[in-house]
């Protein structure tokens, strides 16, 4: 098949996507990106700039059987102003994340990170773009007091539009549908007229679950002695819960829980101030500290990692923790979100009490289990074993598939 893949906003976690796929792929493939930054203009004038690259595509003679976008892609007004061929085709909207439920940084987290606290600052794309590359894969400058402003719903509904528009729309975690179509009925619901409240079901009924994939780790060496290894990497933002990180580590050091602590991540000009706290309050126990500016180094902190915390407050999926995992790292992550899909029921748990106590309770007994020689109580690839799927030599074919299917489906209607 020859597939069309349009990324308005290519970079972090929607480039390792397409790229880890298409590097997987069966398929022929064109991709039309364009960089990352400025997301709400990428959003807004999008449909007009890949609809003139694409019709000057197919004037040289290009063609293709499917259509794929990700959420950033106003998909509606994209088959309005494309030529009629792709207009036509089979059409696919992968959801990274969704402007309806993307967490609002309100005032007291602005306040938090240095920021006027005013009005809130809009949500922003390029959900788990911890991973190394991601520094200029969001826009991520807080906007000036006087034009900082509450949540868009005109991008929410962009987001309806495009998955009313697909012939399918893939979410990268059933939390995240839920979450979504949960939002989008109780916000339809409070619209003046004409509400459409059908839509849920109809979006509902087109929606599948396929997580992104991630790229294999070799088996670890022999561990050296030592303290138990702390890996904390996601966007350094509010929503990742620095400060929940902050007390939970307090908790764990006053209680003499010996650990050492890489944190790393995506960083910004203006983040939360738990971040300077952390870094001065532990600068003896930290080995590795702030973004990584090669893809190597930042496998090589996930392999030196004997566990991944994750304290976020808001996650679709968790591409970051599921690296570090098939990086041979332990879990420790709320019982919320979208973690409990696949981390749940395992012993000693992955998944804690969130909130600080239960962390740094988690962090005790991991380090106890540590110096006893069984961190995993038994079987040390039973967290490989959770995301055995998602390895790309493997996903892709079955990513391939469903495209196949989907592309079948819609010709035969």
């Amino acid at each position: 098949m020859r597939l069309l893949y349009l990324d308005p906003y290519h970079g972090g976690s929607h480039a390792a996507f397409v790229d880890g796929w298409r590097a997987h792929s069966r398929h022929r493939w064109t991709v039309l990106t364009l960089p990352p930054r400025h997301w709400r203009w990428r959003m807004r004038h999008t449909p007009l700039t890949l609809s003139r690259a694409v019709a000057e595509q197919v004037a040289n003679g290009a063609a293709w059987d499917a259509l794929v976008c990700t959420d950033m892609v106003d998909l509606a007004a994209f088959r309005g102003l494309c030529p009629t061929p792709v207009a036509a085709l089979p059409a696919l909207a992968y959801f990274h994340e969704n402007q309806l439920t993307y967490p609002v940084q309100e005032p007291r987290n602005r306040a938090a990170c240095g920021f006027p606290a005013t009005a809130a600052n809009a949500s922003s794309a390029g959900d788990e773009s911890a991973r190394t590359g991601g520094r200029a894969a969001r826009e991520t400058a807080p906007l000036p007091a006087e034009q900082a402003q509450a949540r868009d719903l005109h991008f929410a509904y962009t987001n309806v539009t495009t998955a009313l528009a697909a012939d399918a729309c893939w979410f990268n975690s059933r939390y995240h549908l839920d979450a979504f179509t949960g939002a989008l009925a109780a916000w339809l619901s409070k619209m003046p007229d004409f509400r459409h409240p059908e839509v849920v079901a109809e979006i509902r009924a087109k929606a599948a679950v396929f997580a992104p994939g991630i790229a294999p780790f070799p088996p670890r060496p022999p561990r050296p002695a030592g303290p138990l290894r702390l890996l904390w990497a996601a966007r350094w933002e509010y929503d990742k819960g620095p400060e929940e990180l902050l007390a939970a580590l307090t908790r764990a050091a006053a209680a003499g829980v010996p650990f050492r602590l890489a944190v790393i991540g995506e960083e910004f000009a203006n983040h939360p101030a738990a971040f300077a706290t952390i870094r001065n309050r532990f600068a003896e126990r930290i080995d590795h500290w702030g973004f990584q500016s090669s893809r190597a180094g930042y496998r090589a902190c996930l392999a030196w990692a004997d566990v991944v915390l994750s304290t976020a407050r808001h996650e679709f999926f968790g591409l970051a923790v599921a690296e570090a995992v098939a990086a041979g790292c332990l879990p420790l992550l709320p019982d919320r979100l979208a973690y409990p899909e696949r981390y749940a029921h395992h012993d000693p748990p992955f998944l804690y009490d969130p909130t600080p106590a239960g962390l740094a309770a988690a962090i005790g007994e991991a380090a106890t289990r540590l110096a006893a020689g069984v961190l995993w109580g038994g079987d040390p690839e039973a967290g490989r074993g959770r995301v055995a799927d998602l390895l790309w030599p493997t996903h892709a074919p079955r990513l391939d598939a469903a495209v196949e299917a989907i592309t079948a489906a819609t010709s035969a209607d």
